[in-house]
């Protein structure tokens, strides 16, 4: 005798019978259990049914009962069993069918389609009226079914009334009775309630296996198998060289094998004392696209290539933004296709060059006077020559470049290349636009040397039109006027760089050496601050500085100004309080871009 899968706890409530065939009603409900690893004597079983005016009558067993098993099993029409117990033993692991009259109609409630051995138990007669609530009542209802002993052998399920269905997949009790008949709720063995109806059939599951749908996997995935076999019997996959997650459950995944064949072929096989049931579920694995555009290529000047994707029927996606399957072009370049599927994408690339002298010279646009251009050719010509209308050909072969040697050129100047290659004899031109040179030069007074704090004068002599002019003084100050002043704070040698460029991008750089000699007054001491514009603030301009702090006192040692900003000036005003006129003093810390240290302090003089 074969049984399911069995529980781990002592048995398992698995379905009832809530609305049954029959009358009285009260005799023919059925609660179908399943008995754990350690068998059950039914004279310990109890039952607290959902409508309690029902009393528990025990179970009994005799002629009568035996004459109705009898007679149920000569309608079986498959390979079940009914069986009434030996010796009051239920077997572990057993299914058992739970009668709630000896007084059952044999023809109510069709036993044909039975395909397992069953257990069959009768509580005495004497409960006529329905022992569960139908869907013409309200509310939720719980069964418990207890053996005692042994101590905590009991299963307790809950269903709710109106969520028990008819024939016709109607819930509620305003359908008509006859349809109602046969409500069922099945039970997970964590007591999760489904509602179903097949009429007037015993409440069990006949031996059937599905091992769902076919699969269709990329490489390097697991299958997702969707089987079903009832809940009442064991399975088993089998098959392939890979491994299942969980072999002996209906839903698991398989990951393929290496020795797998395309597509494998997957069994999922149920049992029980009828014998065995199987069924297939085939596992094809789809390949990543394949892409071969072919070695790297090279065409002539005026000749077209089409390259081909192939994989008719999914995406494919160009360098060139082209969606088709082929494209055709006729200039050199990097060209890749990407070819999709469901289980990736893939990518080709060809590497297209010229064979011989473009039809295009590459050279920029414009130049300036003086500069080089470039003239460049991809490939190789068996005999090259390029003919300017302008300025001085320095190589034909070897740099292809010329100089623009005539400053005050501006305007155009016609390019001629002539090549003989493997493609044929190449011929073109471009027109390019030189505008004129641009020459950096400038001048500073008065001459160097120049003494600290000494107000130089930068003054641009660039020709022949500058338009922009970036100066720097050699201490880090950057200047952007056409002629700037600057007063140098430290004494030392600088090298001032002046950058100009023109309104065509044209520039040129020069610059001068400077040397700063000390004195004995290195800052200023007297400042007016009376809004008339010349010396209205105090300002110590230093080069790039890491390090600032200036601080101003007066001789009483009442701070007036106090700043670590480079850039910050005093301009002889607290808030809204003016300083009076007279002798301050000042204070100046700093460290310069070049690590120089500098601490000054000296007496300061306001006027008004």
């Amino acid at each position: 005798m074969i049984f399911g899968q069995t529980p781990s706890k002592c048995f398992e409530i698995e379905s009832i019978l809530v609305d049954a065939c029959g009358n009285p009603e009260g005799a023919n409900e059925m609660v179908r259990l399943h008995i754990g690893p350690s068998d059950l004597q039914i004279n310990t079983l109890h039952a607290a049914w959902p409508n309690t005016f029902n009393p528990w009558l025990g179970v009994c067993q005799g002629v009568s009962t035996a004459a109705k098993v009898a007679e149920l099993n000569s309608t079986i029409e498959g390979c079940g069993y009914l069986l009434e117990p030996t010796n009051d033993i239920l077997p572990a692991g057993a299914n058992v069918l739970l009668v709630t009259s000896a007084d059952f109609s044999t023809s109510a409630n069709s036993f044909a389609s039975l395909a397992d051995t069953f257990y069959i138990i009768f509580q005495c007669p004497g409960n006529t009226g329905g022992h569960f609530a139908n869907a013409t009542s309200t509310g939720y209802r719980t069964l418990i079914v207890f053996f005692y002993p042994p101590l905590g052998c009991s299963d307790t399920v809950t269903y709710h009334t109106q969520e028990l269905v008819d024939i016709y997949g109607h819930t509620g009790g305003s359908w008509p009775g006859t349809d109602r008949d046969g409500a069922t709720v099945s039970f997970s063995w964590k007591g999760n309630p489904t509602y179903s109806n097949d009429g007037c059939n015993a409440p069990f599951e006949p031996l059937f296996v599905d091992a769902g749908r076919d699969e269709l996997i990329c490489p390097g995935d697991m299958a997702y198998l969707y089987g079903d076999a009832g809940s009442a019997y064991p399975v088993q996959w089998w098959g392939g060289s890979g491994t299942f997650g969980t072999p002996q459950s209906t839903t698991t995944t398989y990951t393929p094998g290496p020795t797998d064949p395309n597509p494998v072929a997957l069994y999922l096989q149920t049992w029980s004392s009828c014998g065995y049931l199987t069924d297939t579920v085939l596992v094809y694995f789809r390949p990543l696209p394949s892409l071969d555009l072919g070695p790297d290529t090279s065409l002539c000047p005026g000749q077209i290539i089409t390259l081909d994707a192939a994989n008719p029927g999914v995406p494919h996606l160009w360098s060139t933004g082209d969606t088709t399957m082929t494209i055709s072009f006729g200039k050199p370049g990097i060209y890749w296709a990407e070819v999709s599927n469901p289980c990736g994408t893939i990518r080709d690339t060809v590497n297209v060059t010229l064979e011989g002298m473009p039809w295009q010279i590459l050279a920029p646009d414009t130049t300036c006077g003086g500069d080089t251009i470039p003239l460049q050719y991809v490939g190789s010509a068996n005999s090259l020559q390029w003919l300017v209308s302008a300025g001085t050909l320095l190589d034909d072969t070897a740099f292809n470049t010329f100089l623009v040697t005539d400053l005050d050129f501006n305007g155009p100047i016609q390019v001629n290349i002539l090549a003989n290659d493997t493609c044929g004899v190449v011929a073109d031109s471009i027109t390019l636009w030189v505008n004129e040179g641009l020459v950096a030069d400038f001048t500073y007074q008065p001459p160097s040397p120049v003494f600290v704090g000494t107000l130089v004068q930068l003054s641009d002599l660039s020709q022949p039109h500058p338009s922009l002019w970036n100066w720097e003084t050699g201490d880090g100050l950057l200047f952007s006027e056409q002629n700037p002043t600057y007063r140098y704070p430290l004494e030392g040698t600088y090298r001032i760089h002046l950058l100009v460029e023109n309104d065509h991008g044209c520039h040129d750089t020069t610059s001068l050496l400077i040397t700063v000699e000390p004195r004995d007054s290195l800052l200023p001491n007297v400042f007016t601050p009376n809004g008339d514009g010349f010396n209205d603030v105090f300002h110590i301009q230093l080069p790039v500085v890491l390090e600032y702090q200036m601080n101003i006192f007066d001789r009483w040692g009442n701070s007036w100004f106090h700043s670590t900003r480079p850039d910050e000036v005093w301009d002889g005003t607290q808030g809204e309080r003016k300083a009076r006129e007279g002798v301050y003093f000042f204070s100046l810390y700093a460290v310069t871009w070049r690590g120089e240290t500098v601490k000054v302090a000296g007496p300061l003089t306001l006027l008004r």
